[in-house]
């Protein structure tokens, strides 16, 4: 289950301030068919929950930077309205020399009506270990990934969301080697620039996925056009059981 909870925070580029003054005013008209929806223009962070991906993309000619915690940071640019790359970078983590490098595509391959469908792929590589537990070090070792994300708007902006996504990662060098996570989520807006986030995300690996591990976190989104801060718990479960929480930070600028 520690392989799990650290896969999903590295990979997922997955979080306190106040509502953020000065936003710009969110706008509820839907934007014409082939362009981003309301809510990618107006929320920095709408491709995502909390830790799994939804089904919308970045607008466009739009970059924006993640810090998760203050130990992951993500870069994604839009190439389209429906097309972005993405890049993860793991910070310095202390009594470790564990590094991670991530990059991937993800395309909005499905728009009709209020469904959103996503497909992603990208690679990995990472090495190191933990001094602290007496990991020994490994050498840097290279992964493929790939995901999906369905999801349904609630509102005509998309401002409000459920999501289904599954995403998976495998040794390029052992492909039996492979893990997959999945999750729902749901975010909806319940003011101006404020949306309420919660999300059940488990997993396991090849020949044991359907397990009694798994995650479920909780919280508030503050967003505007340019900066979004995600805040939230999570909740870490084992066999069924409670195991321990912890807190969820997520900064994201855009320009």
């Amino acid at each position: 289950m520690h392989y799990l909870k650290c896969s999903i925070f590295t990979t997922f580029a997955a979080l306190t301030v106040a509502p953020l003054a000065g936003a710009e005013p969110v706008v509820v008209a839907t934007p014409a068919t082939g362009h981003a929806d309301v809510a990618a223009q107006g929320d920095p962070s709408v491709d995502r929950a909390f830790l799994m991906p939804t089904a919308e993309t970045q607008p466009a000619g739009s970059l924006s930077a993640t810090d998760f915690d203050l130990a992951i940071v993500n870069l994604t640019y839009g190439i389209t309205d429906r097309l972005q790359i993405g890049g993860t970078v793991l910070l310095a983590i202390p009594f470790s020399d564990a590094s991670l490098y991530m990059g991937n595509v993800k395309w909005q391959a499905l728009r009709a009506g209020r469904w959103r469908w996503s497909l992603s792929l990208g690679g990995a590589t990472a090495g190191g270990g933990s001094h602290e537990r007496g990991e020994p070090d490994v050498g840097q070792r290279f992964a493929l990934t790939a995901g999906s994300a369905l999801s349904y708007c609630l509102s005509a902006d998309c401002h409000g969301m459920i999501s289904v996504s599954t995403f998976g990662i495998s040794a390029a060098d052992d492909p039996a080697n492979a893990a997959l996570a999945y999750g729902v989520s749901l975010t909806q807006r319940i003011g101006s620039e404020v949306k309420i986030v919660v999300e059940a995300v488990s997993g396991g690996g090849v020949g044991g996925l359907v397990t009694r591990d798994g995650i479920a976190t909780g919280g508030l989104r503050f967003f505007g056009r340019h900066l979004a801060a995600d805040l939230g718990i999570g909740a870490l479960f084992s066999e069924g059981r409670f195991e321990t929480a912890f807190p969820l930070l997520a900064i994201t600028g855009r320009i």
